[in-house]
């Protein structure tokens, strides 16, 4: 399984966005799992894209979520066998 890192905008989360991205990587490396370091890359601030909310992304998005997850998601489908930890 992939692990997504979806990074929420500082001023609806705790902790800021660098911790954010760490914490991904940190747990994508100790899983030995794919990162996709943003699935919202190129959507998050383009209002055409999001829903009322101005945080997720609407129909016309998906597309663009599933392109920027999609590298990370088949990378973890062509592992036969995960090693455990």
């Amino acid at each position: 399984v992939a692990l997504l890192g979806v990074i929420g905008p500082e001023p609806f989360t705790r902790i800021d966005t660098a911790t954010q991205a760490r914490f991904y990587a940190d747990v994508s490396a100790w899983g030995r799992v794919p990162l996709a370091p943003s699935a919202m890359a190129g959507i998050s601030g383009e209002p055409s894209l999001l829903q009322r909310d101005g945080l997720h992304p609407n129909a016309v998005a998906q597309p663009l979520v599933l392109a920027n997850a999609w590298p990370a998601i088949a990378a973890a489908l062509r592992r036969e066998h995960p090693e455990p930890h």
